[in-house]
């Protein structure tokens, strides 16, 4: 069981005040920034994973371009049957 799973301040829910007293003190902690960016860094994935998450990435950003354009055809014909009822 790992330190954030045991604590008590992320299972109960605490006031507003309190959680972003809790949040900024974490996120002002050196000792928990440099732990978290030493975790997380170019080495920490081989080179064949980070060839496969460009391939991700670039399969998310034209599957999020085709739903965009998707979306803005569904608005397009939304509102052209709106003009044909109106008329």
């Amino acid at each position: 069981m790992t330190h954030v799973e045991s604590s008590p301040s992320f299972q109960v829910p605490l006031p507003f005040t309190w959680r972003r007293a809790l949040f900024k003190t974490i996120a002002e902690s050196r000792e928990f920034v440099e732990t978290v960016s030493s975790s997380f860094t170019a080495d920490f994935f081989p080179p064949e994973f980070t060839e496969i998450i460009a391939k991700v990435q670039y399969g998310l950003k034209i599957t999020f371009i085709f739903v965009a354009l998707l979306f803005v055809d569904a608005v397009n014909q939304m509102l052209k049957i709106q003009r044909e009822k109106e008329v």
